[in-house]
């Protein structure tokens, strides 16, 4: 009896453990993605503001977070905001290559930032999609693709992966609108590559096992 209820709640553990995992793995960026979407239709509006104070918290691995104090005024109201990325994760993770952004600001710097017109709390210094929420986005969709049996599928696979870690490790932290035309570019042409290299290795898989088998022989000495 104590097996059965060990081995029942190990069973939901690992099940709750999977759950969890495809969560973390596929769900949330995906909201976060769309969450930043929803607030760069939102902020279309500009307007200047003056930097009070600059912060950086320091992460592990060269990660960090800028925390730039900025005061703009809109419709005659005075508003206070510290935000750099629309969304939920620039304002609570650190990513690679924020501990460098507050460099490029200075106390009483004048800076345009992006706000609602609707509701003029919701500002960013960065119009565009974190760097962060759109890797996570692309690499596990990538690593399953890659899975695939199908070449076309394999192919996607390996174009979001390869797509993934260039957007953590090379892309600005912000992924403008206005360049999209440049990502489309360069999402179309890491699919060519990954095509070549899938279809390469789809060759030499078959003619690895199409390859007759050759059988060593051996003379033996005439008695």
């Amino acid at each position: 009896m104590v097996r059965r209820i060990a081995s029942f709640l190990g069973d939901w553990l690992l099940l709750l453990l999977f759950a969890a995992v495809m969560l973390l793995l596929f769900v949330l960026p995906s909201l976060e993605v769309a969450y930043e979407t929803y607030e760069l239709l939102l902020m279309r509006s500009t307007t200047m503001a003056q930097v009070r104070a600059i912060h950086t918290e320091i992460g592990d691995g060269g990660t960090g977070r800028p925390i730039i104090d900025y005061e703009y005024v809109w419709d005659g109201q005075v508003y206070r905001s510290t935000r750099y990325l629309p969304g939920y994760l620039p304002q609570h993770f650190q990513w690679t290559g924020g501990d460098l952004i507050a460099s490029n600001y200075f106390v009483g710097q004048e800076i345009e930032i992006h706000l609602s017109n609707r509701n003029p709390v919701r500002s960013v210094i960065e119009y565009g999609w974190s760097k962060m929420a759109l890797g996570f986005l692309f690499l596990p969709w990538g690593i399953v693709f890659r899975g695939g049996r199908r070449l076309i599928v394999r192919t996607i696979g390996t174009a979001f992966v390869l797509f993934g870690f260039g957007l953590f490790f090379i892309a600005p932290h912000a992924v403008r609108p206005s360049e999209l035309h440049f990502y489309t570019l360069l999402g179309a042409g890491l699919s060519i590559v990954a095509w070549l290299a899938e279809s390469k290795r789809r060759t030499d898989v078959v003619d690895e096992l199409s390859a007759p088998e050759c059988e060593s022989t051996q003379e033996l000495p005439k008695g």
